[in-house]
Parts: C-alpha cells; sequence; structure tokens
C-alpha cells in the first residue's frame, strides 16, 4: 500500500459507523473469498522443500 492508497482509505472511512463498515466488509471478503476458490495448488516440490526446512528435515 502507497501513501495515495491509505490517505483515501482513511478519507472513506472517516465517518463511516461499524454497521456499515460490516456491510461493506462482508461483500468484499465474500468476493476475495469466491477468487481464492478457484486457485489451484501447483507446486507440490516448493512445498515439500519448505515443508523439510520448516521440520529441519534433510533435502
Amino acid at each position: 500500500m502507497n501513501q495515495k492508497k491509505l490517505d483515501q482509505l482513511t478519507d472513506l472511512l472517516n465517518g463511516m459507523t461499524q454497521s456499515e463498515w460490516s456491510r461493506i466488509k462482508q461483500h468484499v471478503d465474500m468476493l476475495y473469498s469466491s477468487k481464492a476458490a478457484k486457485v489451484q495448488f501447483d507446486d507440490s516440490e516448493l512445498l515439500e522443500k519448505n515443508l523439510k526446512r520448516e521440520f529441519r528435515m534433510k533435502p
């Protein structure tokens, strides 16, 4: 996020009620969730490498 986006966001949120925010957040979350549901896992080799590093296993 850059300063311009942060300024725009704070301007938009100023004076917003909790109810308004909840309604907006619900719809934004729904859209992100629907997009995320379409993402497919495609790099099992990288996952294995990262998990071995995480659990301190030899490659």
